[in-house]
């Protein structure tokens, strides 16, 4: 049940809360998003219309929250990668390879093994990859360094 306060503002034609809606900023909406489903419902549109996220790790975690959610999802338009920092410089491939985290996440099947999909490498292969490999890996790391712009990638 609404509390009195929240079915006032409810009470209001959704085209006029959501103009309102749209002059508060985003920590505002974000608060008045917590204050009832309805609520929810109607600042969806405009926190999930632009969304974000960072490569970081757990940088995807939003990402695939949202991906997760059909009443959520539907109202994204555009995807933003922002990087924070760029691609980090390293002083050689020893301190990429120890700096860099293999995180996959594997779907993990009834009888408790774990599918692995096609392509994919598991830690162990990773940490058994040759020298010549790994080099070859960081020498596309840094190509791809040196040729990235500070500037974020949106898709939409």
């Amino acid at each position: 049940m609404e509390d009195s306060a929240t079915a006032c503002i409810l009470d209001l034609p959704p085209e006029l809360v959501v103009d309102i809606l749209t002059t508060l900023d985003k920590s505002s909406q974000k608060r008045f998003r917590l204050v009832s489903k309805g609520c929810a419902t109607l600042t969806a549109p405009l926190l999930f219309e632009h969304i974000y996220f960072d490569f970081d790790i757990g940088g995807t975690n939003g990402l695939v929250a949202i991906s997760r959610q059909p009443e959520l999802c539907q109202h994204v338009h555009t995807v933003e990668l922002r990087r924070r920092d760029g691609l980090r410089s390293f002083d050689d491939t020893d301190a990429w390879r120890a700096a860099t985290v293999y995180e996959y996440a594997f779907d993990t099947l009834e009888d408790g093994d774990v599918e692995i999909p096609a392509g994919a490498m598991t830690h162990d292969e990773w940490v058994m990859l040759p020298d010549e490999a790994v080099q070859k890996l960081y020498d596309a790391y840094e190509s791809d360094r040196q040729a990235v712009t500070q500037t974020d990638v949106v898709i939409s």
